[in-house]
């Protein structure tokens, strides 16, 4: 072959490259003109100073992104570095509707530690990692980047850290990554995602950086937030020691943090002390398991030796001497909780007799039975439910006891019999769960409707089942909700006042309530509801069972104080 030839095909190939470019230019054009910026892209924008936590890169200039870029072949690179191609590959992806299919697939994937199949999902949409937990993201973001990192794999993983709403998730998020949330833990991925950023992650953890907010709403604010933010173990105690109140402003997640802060490194006499103020300052062994869970990631015998090995001078095993059920200087919850003064315990919580009917068109009837009627009544201690949930600790702990989750359908239930049409509310509800429910599951509810059209009365074990699939009406309610937490037993507050609107049911018969009935915080941050209650005219209609055996409790008694002092805005 002669020169003049192979500058010939060398030409050739050169103009059908720049071709391919100009056509790949034109469509990314197309699909990117008409997109809105992407809202966490805004501390990398033009015009705005990344932070970056080493000082040792150079912000990438996003005006580089020129209009025309088929002059060079590079210029795919600036473009890819720019997030413009990103966003015209998932402009849509957020908008689009996570079905089951996807879902299951999603947490089956990460389970097997399938990076394709992980992939293949978050890249089609980035939504379904709304469902996910951080312990999942963070797995979800190993398995990408183990092994050979495709760009496809490292568009899923910038999905993944850019999918986290503070700070305090993205750690979770890397802990369950790399389990640890250090400079090289960050590295070890940053590494991988240069083309998004230098120092993605880094930069996201930045105590500097604000686009990405440290604390979620409700958690502590000011010197102690920012001292356990820096990690700062002299900023820790010198507050402490100073005033032991401003743990008072702190939550458990906050307090564990802090605790290990402490812990860390060569532990003065002082940091021993700020570190006892902190277990001391623990109302409830609640509590003080959720601080130590945020501390050492676990509440084993090991765990608090962990700590307690550097208290002796305080006592010789502080938090397991706390924590042990036999020691009653702690309580286990709040003294003035709900939970403590007007719930029964596990031991005795199926105490209902099967046998028991009730008419619902009779007004006596339907009170004396809704006055016994518990989420728990059954006398079983479990039933297989078919639910569309793939997750196995889900599905363990709704076969073991899902009634501990029934309190939201049992209110919708409770406030069904005392609406103006009771009869007529509890065969919407009926209708409303056979539309939604797995046709494995309706034969029973059949049953349980035509005894209600037929007016023939109604068991306990008629109520067990309009329960359970109220229950899982309700998960699927849920998923119209990006935001809720779907890899959990109990149900969210918005999906069990949903059904009461679709399904007809209505509030004349009382508004469901979320409470907080221990008072005790979680380890996530501010205190949470855990229970749902019915209210109608200030009268209380709680679905766990009492101690005094009556599920009703009249407006302004001292117990209605109690639950109307624990509502959680929903």
């Amino acid at each position: 072959m002669g020169i003049d030839s192979l500058k010939s095909g060398l030409s050739s190939l050169v103009t059908k490259v720049e071709q391919k470019v100009e056509q790949t230019v034109a469509q990314v054009k197309t699909a990117v003109a008409p997109q809105p910026p992407a809202p966490k892209e805004e501390f990398v924008e033009t015009k705005k100073k990344p932070v970056s936590i080493t000082g040792k890169f150079k912000p990438v200039d996003h005006g580089a992104a020129k209009a025309d870029l088929s002059s060079s072949v590079s210029s795919l690179r600036t473009l890819a570095n720019s997030g413009l191609a990103a966003n015209a590959i998932g402009a849509t992806a957020d908008k689009q509707p996570v079905s089951d299919s996807d879902r299951k697939k999603l947490a089956t994937a990460i389970k097997e530690k399938d990076a394709s199949g992980i992939r293949e999902i978050v890249n089609k949409n980035p939504a379904a990692l709304n469902d996910l937990s951080s312990s999942q993201k963070g797995k979800a973001l190993e398995a990408l980047r183990s092994g050979y990192t495709t760009d496809a794999d490292k568009q899923a993983m910038v999905a993944i850290v850019r999918s986290c709403r503070t700070k305090g998730e993205l750690r979770d998020v890397l802990q369950a990554a790399s389990g640890g949330t250090s400079q090289s833990d960050m590295h070890k991925f940053d590494k991988e995602l240069t083309s998004e950023h230098p120092y993605l992650i880094a930069d996201l953890l930045n105590p500097d950086n604000k686009s990405l907010p440290e604390t979620e709403p409700g958690r502590a604010t000011g010197s102690m937030a920012d001292a356990i933010a820096a990690k700062s173990d002299t900023k820790i105690r010198e507050a402490i020691l100073k005033d032991p109140s401003v743990l008072k402003g702190l939550s458990p997640r906050e307090k564990g943090q802090a605790l290990e802060i402490l812990r860390s490194g060569w532990t003065s006499g002082d940091d021993q002390k700020a570190m006892i103020a902190i277990v001391r300052s623990c109302e409830t062994k609640g509590e003080l398991r959720n601080v130590l869970q945020a501390a050492s990631g676990g509440i084993s015998p090991d765990d608090m030796k962990k700590y307690d090995k550097q208290m002796t001078s305080e006592h010789p095993c502080l938090i397991a001497d706390l924590l042990n059920k036999d020691n009653t200087s702690l309580p286990e919850v709040h003294r003035a909780s709900v939970s403590a003064n007007d719930h029964v315990g596990d031991e005795t919580r199926f105490p209902a007799p099967d046998g028991k009917t009730v008419d619902v068109n009779d007004p006596a009837s339907r009170k004396a039975f809704l006055e016994g009627l518990t989420q728990v009544d059954s006398k079983r201690k479990g039933f297989t439910i078919e639910t569309s949930r793939t997750d196995s600790d889900f599905k363990y702990r709704v076969e073991d006891d899902p009634r501990q989750y029934g309190c939201g359908p049992t209110c919708i239930i409770a406030s069904a019999m005392q609406g103006k049409d009771p009869k007529g509310s509890l065969l919407k509800l009926c209708d409303y769960n056979l539309k939604t429910i797995p046709e494995g599951q309706r034969k029973q509810l059949e049953e349980v409707r035509d005894k209600l059209q037929t007016g023939k009365p109604l068991t306990r074990g008629d109520f067990d089942v309009l329960q359970r699939t109220t229950y899982e009406a309700a998960r699927v309610a849920e998923r119209k909700f990006a935001d809720a937490r779907t890899d959990n037993g109990p149900i969210d507050a918005r999906a069990i006042k949903l059904i009461m609107e679709e399904s007809g049911v209505g509030f004349s018969g009382g508004t469901p309530r979320l409470i907080d009935s221990d008072r005790v915080p979680t380890s996530g941050g501010a205190r949470t509801g855990e229970h749902f209650v019915l209210e109608k005219d200030g009268a209380i209609y709680d679905p766990w069972p009492r101690q005094d055996g009556k599920q009703t409790v009249p407006a302004g008694s001292p117990a209605a104080k109690r639950y109307q002092e624990s509502y959680v805005e929903t």
